[in-house]
């Protein structure tokens, strides 16, 4: 259920943001704000990241592989491989290996 819900709110995010900032580098708490598909995402990533905190290790291995199979190998992964820079690729290597040690502790 939770990588389903993920899935789904990934997939109504809009694909192009238009910031009207020269020097705009990064998203800031406000532009996701403004955005209300991506609120809602990263409100159900930061429920899932509460709940894996303070869950049993059982229970908290399982979440985690429920994510990482479940969402961020089969949506984010080709969505990040689609991409040509080099730090979306780093980004999601990044990601992977965080998800591996903290399912190895």
């Amino acid at each position: 259920m939770l990588a389903t819900g993920l899935s789904g709110l990934y997939s109504v995010l809009p694909r192009k943001i238009t910031i009207e900032t020269e020097d705009w580098h990064r998203l800031t708490p406000d532009d996701v704000n403004d955005i209300r598909e991506l609120t809602m995402f990263m409100n159900s990533l930061e429920f899932c990241s509460a709940v894996v905190q303070v869950a049993h290790p059982v229970v908290k291995k399982q979440m985690l592989e429920f994510l990482y199979h479940g969402f961020l190998v089969p949506v984010m992964g080709p969505a990040l491989l689609q991409v040509k820079s080099n730090c979306f690729y780093h980004t999601f290597w990044i990601a992977n290996d965080k998800f591996i040690r903290e399912k190895q502790s």
